[in-house]
């Protein structure tokens, strides 16, 4: 029996390499190298084929060479480009080359989707493989498709996060995700920032709390209630709840939408599932817009963008021209040509415009959900 028919405990150990590294933001690189070290091989290799007749290929090769280039002691170098692109090495026929070493292989995919394949050497005058190698390199790379593709979700999930929550804090909307329990699972960045302030919300022991005990009461009975069990059909028995909070300071009152996301009934308890989010407005902060999305959107000069950003955040017009140091009638004259250019002839109606345009996603770059 060849040296690669581990046992239990050291093939737990490579395919916890596997996962481990992938999910963890490793490389296919080191998953490779654990195998090659694993069964004391010269050379594995890794081919990734993408989807489709054209796709393209992925190679990831780990050989027993050093830094030179140099074969191990003992060992045969292993002409690796040789072997994955089935043409002779140099001068040396391709079955040749071949017949230098033991080899076992394994595919895995479909046609239609992406194709692995994993390759794994031995020198000739080292251990044969057999028909538990053959198994163990079929079982090892379905580990390695499987971690692999899951890890690509994952990064896909973290990203469309990333997007979601830059969203929501250039609207000036906060967001809470809280989990069956009630804790807070994850906060956006301006959520986070509201929290942290203490200005009209908290977090106690993990949960989210009003500062004014009045309030509270309300906030946690619509917490309560978006976090009930769903019936017995799996529907959902609130609908959202809106809840004002005021605020210790004095400024307008931070208003609260709960709404249950309606977590599986046979979710595991032991398991931190989403179960409600919670979206904040703060009716003091007001979504900025950015100049050059101005610019562009609307096809303004650099003076029309400022004129139009000042006046979107609540100046008059002469108050505009002060702030921009710039007189009353030049003022006017760059509103009439934003006017002109908008098909608009208020000043409310701009405001609708520019607060209402794409211009507002411009102002910020992405922040993640802490």
């Amino acid at each position: 029996m060849s040296d690669i028919s581990a046992g239990p405990i050291e093939v737990g150990s490579i395919v916890d390499t596997i996962y481990d590294t992938l999910l963890g933001g490793g490389t296919l690189q080191r998953c490779v190298d654990a195998i090659r070290a694993s069964i004391e091989a010269v050379a594995v290799v890794l081919t990734i084929d993408g989807r489709g007749p054209s796709g393209d290929r992925l190679t990831v090769c780990s050989s027993d060479h050093d830094e030179g280039g140099a074969a191990a002691p003992g060992h045969a170098l292993v002409d690796v480009d040789a072997l994955l692109s089935n043409r002779p090495s140099g001068a040396k026929p391709l079955a040749d080359t071949l017949a230098d070493y033991h080899q076992v292989t394994a595919d895995a995919g479909a046609s239609d989707d992406a194709r692995y394949h994993l390759a794994m050497f031995r020198n000739r005058d080292g251990s044969p493989f057999d028909e538990r190698d053959s198994m163990m390199c079929a079982m090892l790379l379905g580990h390695v498709r499987r971690a692999f593709e899951l890890a690509g979700r994952i990064g896909t999930t973290d990203i469309e996060c990333q997007v979601y929550s830059s969203a929501l804090d250039k609207l000036s909307v906060g967001a809470i995700i809280l989990d069956d329990k009630g804790a807070v699972l994850q906060t956006t960045a301006l959520a986070a920032a509201i929290l942290n302030a203490r200005d009209g919300l908290t977090t106690h022991r993990g949960h989210l709390a009003a500062t004014s005990s009045c309030d509270d009461k309300d906030l946690q009975l619509a917490l309560k209630a978006a976090l009930a069990s769903p019936s017995a059909f799996g529907e959902i028995m609130t609908a959202p709840r809106a809840v004002s909070v005021a605020r210790d300071s004095g400024a307008r009152d931070l208003g609260l939408i709960v709404q249950p996301l309606g977590t599986p009934a046979k979710s595991d308890s032991k398991l931190r599932r989403s179960a409600a989010v919670v979206f904040i407005r703060d009716a003091d902060r007001n979504a900025e817009l950015e100049s050059g999305m101005l610019r562009q959107l609307f096809d303004l000069t650099p003076a029309e963008a400022a004129v139009a950003r000042s006046l979107t955040t609540g100046l008059s017009l002469d108050e505009a021209a002060g702030t921009l140091n710039i007189s009353r009638n030049t003022a006017r004259a760059h509103l009439r040509s934003i006017f002109s250019k908008s098909g608009i002839s208020r000043q409310t109606e701009l405001m609708r415009l520019m607060l209402n345009s794409a211009a507002v996603l411009g102002e910020t770059p992405a922040r993640t959900l802490a």
